[in-house]
């Protein structure tokens, strides 16, 4: 190994986040883990990721017990206590929304379930009829037994549930909350991981078939 090639090691071994939180259900949760984890990976950095809920990952990043966050939206920067860098580019412009049963009316007085802990839907179900659920997949499986008439949640999600076969119901969407980019969070101490990771995103962009999804 060369002096050269020796420096850029070292230098990759110090920068790497090791610790990053990420939600602890959904499908576009497991494949933006496993896409960032390749992206890592081809960054000669090893990372784990510790699955928590919503909430619970800002603590953990504020409490310097996370490295960072996997995804994000730009909220987020209000509730963090400690200093941060984002990633340059977003990851994908995620689309979120009101999915229900094609008769929604006609299903009486059934609530619309929402994830607890994930703010936007928590500012939605806000004075509505509404049941919260801990993860995707309690809102699925009620769903499925007709408990809820519809849910909120990330088209992306959504539309993978569906195509693996985990919806059992017709679904449609019935009203787009919020079109934003997510992001890539890090201690501020990372930045030089950061540029590296956000260079990589702008010259491969391996989250398109993800965010072709939705479209």
């Amino acid at each position: 190994m060369t002096i050269d090639a020796q420096v850029v090691e070292a230098q990759s071994e110090i920068d790497c986040p090791t610790t990053i939180s990420t939600f602890d259900s959904g499908y576009l949760t497991e494949v933006v883990e496993s896409t960032l984890k390749k992206i890592y990976e081809k960054l000669n950095c090893r990372v784990k990721f510790v699955p928590v809920p919503g909430r619970r990952g800002i603590a953990l990043f504020n409490a310097l017990q996370v490295n960072g966050e996997a995804m994000r939206l730009s909220k987020v920067e209000q509730l963090y206590t400690r200093e941060y860098v984002r990633s340059h580019i977003p990851l994908l412009d995620l689309v979120s929304s009101l999915w229900v049963h094609p008769d929604h009316y006609s299903e009486g007085n059934r609530p619309i379930g929402y994830t607890l802990g994930i703010v936007w839907q928590e500012k939605y179900a806000e004075n509505k009829r509404a049941k919260r659920y801990r993860g995707i997949d309690e809102l699925i499986n009620a769903y499925n037994r007709g408990k809820i008439s519809g849910f909120l949640a990330s088209d992306i999600t959504v539309i993978l549930a569906i195509q693996t076969g985990r919806v059992e119901t017709d679904l449609i969407r019935k009203e787009v909350i919020f079109s934003a980019p997510i992001y890539h969070y890090l201690g501020d101490e990372f930045s030089p991981f950061m540029k590296r990771f956000s260079n990589y995103l702008k010259k491969n962009t391996p989250f398109k078939e993800i965010e072709d999804l939705q479209n």
